[in-house]
């Protein structure tokens, strides 16, 4: 595995996101993170991590999500790719259980599993204490690939923290600089007709809530979703998207 970390202005929570990665029973992994040009110490707390299965890259200057994803991308040097984002954890053993599944599917593109919300603790992540703030658990889609097409016009479906992904995909599409935030959303548009899945009935990543958080802010701009679902419709059949295949659930 390769667990990919873009990072930019985390130097508050990237140690304790590198620390969930280096804690993985399963051994066989490379960590790179690739710093976007950050203003604080970030690439300093990541380079002063000294371990050898961490490889930090710092970009000369601040270059965007997508493209420091796709230069992620670039680094990896395993079959499969785990992100992992400088202010969230991944869970415990979950490398192991990706080992395991693939081990028995070795056609599988894409493994991923239930997702817990978190909040805390101090500073900047707010609250003294850890607090458990929901578990999202994905649809399902083990089995059902033919109905992704059509779900896709709801929502992301594949949760992008924490899933095991097979690298050559991203040989056949990367991320598009256009999109400054919805960027997994856009990629897995162009790569959902083509993949096999499994789903794990365990919590595999960890999302930290705080007023910084991408994910979580309190207004978002839905343009990005719209643009995407626009250009989805023009790339599939009706038929294609509404017809027996196609799935009426939401994403989450």
């Amino acid at each position: 595995f390769s667990v990919l970390m873009p990072a930019y202005n985390r130097a508050h929570f990237i140690g304790e996101a590198i620390g969930s990665v280096l804690a993985q029973g399963f051994a066989d992994f490379e960590l790179i993170v690739v710093d976007d040009g950050s203003s604080d110490d970030t690439a300093a707390v990541a380079e002063a991590v000294g371990d050898a299965r961490v490889r930090v890259v710092r970009q000369p200057r601040n270059v965007g999500r997508s493209r420091n994803r796709n230069r992620c991308v670039d680094e990896a040097r395993g079959d499969y790719v785990v992100w992992v984002a400088d202010d969230d954890r991944m869970a415990a053993d979950a490398l192991q259980a990706y080992a395991e599944v693939l081990a028995e599917q070795p056609e599988l593109d894409v493994v991923y599993g239930r997702l817990e919300l978190f909040e805390g603790v101090g500073e900047e992540g707010v609250g003294e204490e850890e607090v458990t703030v929901d578990v999202f658990e994905p649809n399902d889609w083990t089995g059902r690939e033919g109905e992704l097409l059509g779900a896709k016009l709801h929502g992301s479906c594949i949760p992008d923290g924490g899933s095991a992904i097979r690298r050559a995909l991203y040989d056949e599409a990367r991320y598009d600089p256009e999109f400054v935030r919805a960027q997994d959303y856009e990629l897995w548009t162009r790569l959902v007709d083509r993949i096999r899945v499994r789903k794990l009935p365990r919590i595999v990543y960890h999302y930290r809530r705080h007023p910084a958080s991408a994910s979580f802010t309190r207004c978002v701009d839905q343009s990005y979703e719209s643009k995407i679902i626009r250009r989805h419709l023009t790339r599939h059949s009706l038929e294609a998207l509404f017809g027996d295949g196609a799935s009426p659930e939401r994403a989450w």
